[in-house]
């Protein structure tokens, strides 16, 4: 006999399980969801790092989880989540010769509607930044940008927010290139031909692949998804703005907890699942590492990646030996660091006196090294050297919310990429870590000279290791969980046979950033899995309840 009972049992308890499990308790099911750590929330995590006194998201950070229908769903802005949006401009990108473009948000967005009004305003301010560097590509920057926002930015929005469709239809890439709405060409170029293709100027080129990099975690030399380089590209030109979570990226999965409990769902940390339970073909429940079984009366939802689906909570005993092999082959390799920066005085930046915004939430900075970047960076990876140049994502949260560090004090997010893993070793990027502080610290001063080692108090490294250990469904420290290369995107994601969010075992469905539209803070998987199985069980169809195309 089951030691409890849960019509749902969500395996799993990170951000995308808390939205899935929310709308199924809304639904009337009751839900269980388990955590194997001492908290929910996964990549939604803060924690008192470095120091006493300074707050460090240690995985998540620059968000736009304002986009995920559950925040307005369950009102999250009323459950403790305040998010904080830049004033002036989003993006920004430096380079050492002291030039500079600041992009300015196309929507006013407020956090508690989905009705965001578009600012062409805006629109004209960032053609002429990208003026400066080239006259041809601030024309094509805006007419990509009405494009986006006339026409590929409502695909956009379909293609996240719902489950591919079944093998054999078309998905909505194809559509777009049928139609004659897109270039089919970027359907098959990596992300360096796209930005070649595209822009004229050196900063443009660099601008577009280290945010595409960004967006997936993926080389310049690697094929990106052409519903993802339209969303690169609209974002790029302003789009959507960044934000932050005040007080921590924590608050995001507590106020889904909050949400879970008002639904009359429960939650158990430090509670890991050992197996799924199948019988006859279904699952029928739990097992716990203790022991302890929890019977699912209806259906079982996994918030792991695909190998732990397949090798340890199904087991091969029940899978297909074509599926086995099918998860071998996914791929799962990227590199990165993710430094957290704590320091006296906040950056000075040369480039201040003429973009005196250029201190935003989604800040660049790149050493003008595009052919580089795009040819050679990878190569060098490959032979396990450190990175040559830094290509800097930084955010700087204590200027925009001062309860990331003590009064008087300041700290960044600093993130980049680096070799692959299966080229190097889990054990490379553990003895690398001082020799790239210290080429950090060094080309930091290109943009910023006042940042010397004198005034960083402390570095903090979420390296690829404590992501493998800390968060298991992200090996080898990939956040996306898999790769999100082109082979593995839409209908491909994971495999073809568990794109739609649905095993092999009728009852058993997946919901984690292992499935389409792949990593992220952003709630889609969750959103997307609760979809496929209101299908299945005929529940409610909360975006046409809402009002919502999707």
């Amino acid at each position: 006999m089951a030691d409890k009972s849960y019509d749902a049992v969500i395996v799993g308890g990170g951000h995308h399980g808390l939205v899935t499990g929310c709308y199924l308790a809304r639904n009337g099911m009751s839900v269980g969801v388990f955590e194997r750590r001492y908290e929910i929330g996964g990549g939604a995590a803060s924690e008192d790092l470095p120091l006493s006194g300074w707050v460090r998201d240690t995985h998540a950070h620059f968000i736009r989880f304002f986009t995920s229908p559950a925040y307005h769903d369950f009102k999250l802005y009323e459950k403790g989540l305040k998010l904080i949006f830049p004033p002036g401009a989003s993006n920004s990108c430096l380079w050492p010769d002291g030039t500079a473009i600041a992009m300015k948000a196309l929507y006013d967005v407020k956090a508690d509607t989905t009705q965001w009004p578009y600012l062409p305003e805006n629109l004209e301010y960032n053609a002429k930044q990208v003026a400066a560097f080239s006259q041809k590509d601030a024309e094509t920057c805006y007419e990509l940008a009405q494009k986006y926002h006339n026409v590929w930015k409502h695909y956009v929005d379909e293609w996240h927010l719902n489950p591919p469709p079944p093998q054999g239809e078309k998905d909505i890439d194809e559509l777009l290139i049928e139609r004659g709405l897109v270039n089919p060409a970027w359907a098959t170029m990596d992300t360096g031909s796209v930005a070649y293709d595209i822009f004229e100027s050196p900063q443009l080129r660099e601008y577009y692949m280290r945010l595409a990099q960004g967006h997936t975690g993926i080389y310049p030399s690697q094929p990106q998804h052409l519903m993802i380089t339209l969303h690169t590209l609209g974002s790029m030109l302003g789009g959507l703005p960044i934000s932050i979570s005040a007080g921590g990226t924590h608050n995001i999965a507590h106020a889904l907890q909050r949400a879970l409990m008002e639904e009359g769902g429960d939650f158990f940390v430090l509670s890991e699942v050992e197996k799924i339970i199948i019988k006859g073909g279904r699952a029928t429940g739990i097992k716990l590492a203790d022991g302890t079984e929890i019977e699912a009366k209806k259906l079982v939802v996994c918030d792991t990646n695909v190998y732990q689906v397949v090798n340890k909570l199904i087991g091969h005993e029940n899978t297909p030996a074509e599926i086995v092999n099918k998860v071998k082959k996914v791929h799962s390799d990227m590199g990165a660091w993710w430094f957290w920066a704590c320091y006296h005085q906040l950056p000075q930046y040369k480039h201040q006196a003429t973009h005196p915004d250029c201190l935003t939430q989604r800040q660049y900075m790149m050493p003008l090294k595009p052919d580089w970047f795009r040819y050679e960076q990878y190569e060098e990876f490959k032979r396990g050297q450190l990175p040559k140049y830094i290509y800097f994502h930084i955010s700087h949260p204590s200027y925009f919310d001062p309860r990331y560090a003590p009064e008087g004090k300041h700290s960044s997010v600093v993130e980049f990429y680096g070799p692959p893993v299966s080229y190097v070793g889990v054990e490379w990027y553990d003895t690398c870590d001082p020799a790239v502080i210290e080429r950090c610290i060094e080309q930091w001063q290109w943009y910023a000279p006042n940042m010397t080692k004198d005034n960083f108090i402390a570095w903090h490294n979420t390296s690829v290791r404590d992501m493998a250990e800390k968060l298991i469904d992200m090996p080898n420290g990939c956040w996306t969980q898999i790769d999100m290369t082109n082979d593995q995107m839409g209908q491909r994601r994971p495999i073809p046979e568990y794109s739609r969010y649905k095993t092999h075992i009728e009852n058993v469905y997946m919901c984690s950033s292992t499935m389409h539209p792949g990593g992220a803070l952003h709630g889609f998987c969750g959103y997307n899995a609760y979809k496929r199985i209101a299908e299945d069980y005929g529940l409610e169809k909360v975006w046409e309840t809402a009002g919502r195309p999707f």
